[in-house]
């Protein structure tokens, strides 16, 4: 495809955003909502503006709950779909002499601002993931909305500089920033996971037992309905 056409790019992107669904789904996670499998939403503390639009798919949407609803799955796909723009045509943009000899119709062989363009829209793309879509899915607390933020800014901040100048200079450091953003957002991920005690893991305080966790889990719930 990379002989014929530059939309190859978007097709490998789909590829490499695939492996975190499949273990998602080796967890037992769900991908597509229904009746039993629900999107569990997780909106702000300071601002439930989704129980308005659970009401109106009361079978497929909730408010709050497990954190392992379909749009986690969405949310990591999302995560390393787009990631892969950045990352990948910064690099293709410094090779890009070698992809014209060999006669492939890459992006930056074709249309180098636009190769810059992808890159830039897909970074501001990922800052909304972070900020928005990760902690609503569940996968996260609301802070790493604000921890991911710095890691965000830098990477967006390169991918401006890439656009405005498409050099090699611009490519090789938008490049090298998306070399460590990928497992330091995970890390962050990680860090401020859902529902998850590190005080508990480590073992400063004692680890609530399963019935008492299930027992508020159930008094969150019932919370939110009311």
């Amino acid at each position: 495809m990379k002989r014929t056409s530059i939309v190859n790019t978007w097709v490998g992107a789909i590829v490499g955003a695939i492996p975190p669904v499949m273990g998602w789904t080796a967890c037992n996670g769900r991908l597509w909502p229904s009746s039993t499998s629900p999107i569990e939403l997780f909106p702000p503390p300071i601002l439930d503006f989704t129980s308005s639009i659970a009401s109106y798919f009361p079978d497929f949407i909730h408010i709050a709950g497990t954190a392992d609803s379909p749009l986690g799955a969405f949310a990591l796909f999302m995560l390393l779909f787009s990631w892969q723009f950045p990352h990948f045509n910064s690099l293709a943009h410094l090779v890009r002499t070698s992809y014209a000899q060999g006669g492939y119709k890459m992006l930056p062989v074709v249309d180098p601002k636009k190769n810059a363009l992808v890159s830039l829209r897909h970074t501001a793309l990922l800052a909304g993931i972070c900020t928005v879509l990760t902690p609503l899915s569940g996968l996260t607390t609301w802070a790493f909305a604000a921890t991911s933020a710095v890691p965000n800014a830098l990477l967006l901040s390169n991918a401006w500089r890439f656009w405005r100048r498409p050099g090699d200079k611009e490519a090789r450091r938008l490049w090298h920033n998306s070399l460590w953003w990928l497992p330091v957002i995970l890390g962050l991920m990680m860090v401020h996971k859902q529902g998850a005690s590190w005080t508990e893991w480590i073992g400063l305080v004692e680890a609530a037992k399963p019935e008492e966790k299930e027992k508020e889990h159930k008094n969150s719930k019932v919370e939110k309905t009311e």
